[in-house]
């Protein structure tokens, strides 16, 4: 995720629904977790873990429709790296902070 400058993943299924985000945030908690742990065993298991275990399942998510507008106030209120923007509850694209440029605050 690092090498290739990706910060957040959408997490879909089969029929391209949204199920969450895995943020580059979530992998390192995942993994100083693991090295906390003073057991071995458990160590090894940031290789084996699910992303379901570690990824955001609650996201705040826009609509094809909403306005360039609100989805840039939401990503600057909420202090949000990405809004995924879905349909019917289909991921269809997303939004990311860097995109946006805000004129004040």
């Amino acid at each position: 995720m690092v090498k290739m400058y990706i910060r957040h993943i959408p997490i879909v299924d089969k029929r391209h629904q949204s199920l969450g985000i895995l943020s580059h945030r979530d992998i390192l908690r995942a993994d100083l977790s693991c090295l906390t742990d003073s057991d071995e065993n458990s160590r090894s298991n940031v290789k084996v873990t699910s992303l379901k275990s570690i990824m955001s399942e609650k996201v705040c998510s826009a609509s094809p429709k909403d306005s360039l507008c609100s989805v840039g106030l939401i990503l600057q209120r909420e202090k949000f790296g990405c809004v995924p923007i879905v349909e019917d509850d289909i991921l269809v694209g997303d939004s990311y902070r860097y995109r946006f440029y805000f004129r004040g605050n």
